[in-house]
């Protein structure tokens, strides 16, 4: 009995077949299954010398400032922006690290993330939506420091890919001081990304897809979010921790507004007085250093790298490294 193998369009078929199809469900479940029923989150006890406060339009806001017999009066602000499922707290050992070093310091939590207001439309909300809680907090900060420069941004991961956009699409000529974009969505979006991402959870499509669309489908476990956003040095408890501090739901809206160019990186430059620069993790699996370095080199700006951090440097066992890289870059900007 002979065996006749199937032709190659018909290979090349089934091929595309199987990796089309598990995307298209997976840009698609998210917006129809039925919202989280998202549980009560207590206020986490916050590190000495953080405080939580809240802005005008109600979104969480972080706040460490430096020891009364510091003058800040005209030390630059610094506004931290976390990435997806995460809040303000996953800067709570960068900002009393910060203050330290004698700098007035802010992480905020955006719409439906930490202990911010959820909108109705949270799971479908994009860039753009979020983009104005960002730039109403860069304002906010800066009525509080009426007498410094406008405050600097960092920004890590999907947050530093709304960093550029804000600062892509913002009216105002200056709106930051500079921006450091940490582990950060690339200018070209984010497709790069999930494509590693893919590559190192195979299971990442068809998981999604058995757990209903659920965005956080590809962090539902410690191993998931162990193998994706951390080094090798992570303590079990430390990332016990953070996977409990995690925001329970994320807005499918928000990376997908990203995917592809979404960034005029002129204008990014422009309304940061030309004042950019990247951060990326040795060892990360997802915005690797080769995906950063091409980032970096499209604005023209310095990259650091990490030795030994994973992808979320913030909460990484090696995180004084990633926080001491910012602050070098401030020294640098003479900022």
């Amino acid at each position: 009995m002979s065996f006749v193998l199937p032709s190659r369009p018909l290979i090349l078929g089934i091929a595309a077949g199987a990796f089309v199809v598990p995307v298209v469900l997976v840009a698609v479940l998210p917006y129809i299954r039925s919202p989280t029923n998202r549980p009560h989150r207590e206020p986490k006890k916050l590190p000495q010398g953080v405080k939580r406060t809240f802005t005008p339009s109600g979104l969480e806001l972080l706040v460490a400032t430096p020891t009364a017999d510091t003058n800040t009066k005209q030390q630059v602000p610094i506004l931290l922006l976390h990435g997806g499922f995460g809040s303000a707290l996953c800067y709570e050992k960068w900002l009393p690290h910060f203050a330290g070093q004698g700098r007035p310091v802010y992480s905020l939590s955006l719409s439906g993330h930490g202990l911010s207001p959820r909108p109705l439309n949270f799971v479908s909300m994009k860039a753009v939506d979020f983009a104005r809680d960002l730039e109403g907090t860069l304002d906010y900060i800066s009525s509080l420091h009426p007498d410094a420069p406008r405050p600097v941004l960092v920004g890590h991961s999907a947050g530093g890919g709304l960093s550029q956009y804000t600062l892509s699409n913002t009216q105002q000529e200056t709106l930051t001081s500079g921006v450091i974009l940490v582990d950060a969505f690339p200018p070209t979006g984010g497709w790069r990304v999930y494509l590693n991402w893919a590559l190192n959870d195979p299971l990442f499509g068809l998981r999604m897809i058995l757990h209903g669309g659920d965005p956080k489908s590809p962090l539902s476990s410690l191993a998931l979010v162990q193998n994706i956003f951390f080094g090798s040095k992570m303590k079990k408890e430390d990332l016990q921790e953070f996977f409990e501090d995690m925001t329970p739901e994320e807005s499918i809206g928000w990376p997908s507004s990203m995917m592809f160019p979404f960034v005029d990186i002129e204008k990014v430059k422009q309304h940061t007085n030309g004042k950019v620069a990247w951060i990326a993790g040795q060892n990360d699996v997802i915005m690797t250093p080769i995906l950063m370095n091409e980032a970096a080199q499209a604005y023209h700006a310095p990259l650091t790298i990490v030795p030994f951090a994973g992808h979320h440097i913030l909460r990484d066992e090696v995180w004084k490294d990633g926080a001491d890289a910012a602050l070098a870059q401030l020294r640098a900007w003479s900022l």
